[in-house]
């Protein structure tokens, strides 16, 4: 209740430049303020893309013998997230300097960026054949719904893994798993 409209006019423009560098096109959507919700957004949001037949990737064209990248390893969510709503734990815990490196971990969440450089590199027969972002089961979810999804089997080189600074630090403190789901519980017990 507390947004501003001043607030909610820098959060429209920078979504409005956002996109329109993507060529993307809000045609529609819901503002409200409601009481008790103290985040900037709620919710989820539906995006159609309209592109040439044959240049779109889905997991079911992924072949044995792939080789699987994560851009960015695990937990980036989950720690930007903690970095960002207990600053003063963190930097009690871990120090100063700890705490401004976790913090900016939180603008690393997006997936754009990846996205527009692996289809850059080209598709299908040429590239990439499949594309998924692991944000709400954690890395292996992730790579347990593209295996789903494609049909196919994997084996994972968990020391492969580049694992961001500053994340397992967080990660054990708040006691979570980094490649799992474990951060909405942990999220729970330590703003209750």
């Amino acid at each position: 209740m507390e947004t501003t409209k001043e607030q909610l006019e820098i959060m429209w423009d920078t979504m409005h430049r956002e996109c329109d560098k993507l060529g993307i096109s809000v045609i529609t959507g819901h503002t409200a303020r409601y009481e008790n919700c103290h985040y900037p957004m709620v919710g989820g949001a539906t995006l159609v893309g309209i592109g040439e037949k044959n240049k779109y990737v889905t997991p079911r064209m992924a072949r044995a013998g792939d080789k699987i990248i994560i851009t960015k390893g695990p937990a980036i969510e989950a720690t930007g997230i903690f970095a960002i709503m207990f600053p003063r734990l963190i930097e009690g815990e871990f120090g100063h300097d700890f705490c401004e490196r976790a913090e900016q971990i939180f603008y690393k969440m997006s997936v754009v960026e990846d996205a527009v450089t692996a289809v850059g590199v080209g598709r299908r027969e040429d590239g990439i054949t499949a594309i998924h972002d692991a944000t709400e089961c954690g890395v292996w979810g992730g790579l347990y719904e593209l295996a789903q999804a494609a049909g196919l089997g994997m084996r994972v080189e968990k020391e492969q893994i580049v694992i961001e600074e500053c994340v397992e630090e967080i990660c054990s403190y708040f006691d979570i798993d980094p490649f799992w789901k474990a951060f909405y519980g942990a999220v729970k017990r330590y703003t209750s």
